[in-house]
């Protein structure tokens, strides 16, 4: 408690606060907005660029992979406060011969069309080239360290198919 109360004595030394209390606060929850923007929204993580194609055609994506999705034309990261608004699990079924990496994630169904790999309580599972192309906004990819045992895979799959 007793720091809330340093806050605000220590708020009432600036000069602009005794002037104009009304400006004062204003600028003061202006700049404030400001940073949080800023740091939430503005101030973005820096990754390695690789290019979707090199990803895929290496192979790279495997069961547990992460999906971080930033849209460009919506607010909700700010709100939430992280500047990924969205996060998709990669899953490679075992038993497919060609390993076709598919995006598991969970979404609003509202104006959604719903598709056969999709359910009407918003789990999807899509294939992730699909995903990735129809996307507009920033990607990212979180690889998972090591690999997941294949029991753990078959219970993923078992839970896919539940959900």
């Amino acid at each position: 408690m007793s720091l809330i109360i340093q806050f605000f004595d220590t708020l009432n030394k600036f000069p602009f606060i005794h002037i104009m209390p009304f400006l004062g606060w204003f600028i003061l929850v202006l700049f404030l907005i400001l940073t949080y923007i800023y740091c939430v929204y503005l101030n973005h993580p820096k990754f390695e660029q690789a290019h979707y194609e090199h990803l895929r055609d290496d192979k790279k994506f495997k069961t547990g992979d992460m999906i971080l999705f930033h849209a460009l034309d919506n607010i909700n990261p700010i709100m939430m406060g992280s500047y990924y608004g969205h996060v998709g699990i990669v899953y490679v079924d075992p038993d497919d011969p060609e390993q076709i990496p598919y995006l598991f994630e969970a979404a609003g169904v509202r104006n959604i069309a719903i598709l056969d790999r999709h359910n009407d309580k918003g789990i999807f599972l899509t294939p992730l080239d699909k995903r990735l192309r129809k996307y507009r906004g920033y990607i990212f990819y979180k690889e998972l360290s090591g690999t997941l045992d294949k029991h753990i895979v078959r219970d993923f799959k078992k839970f896919i198919e539940y959900a």
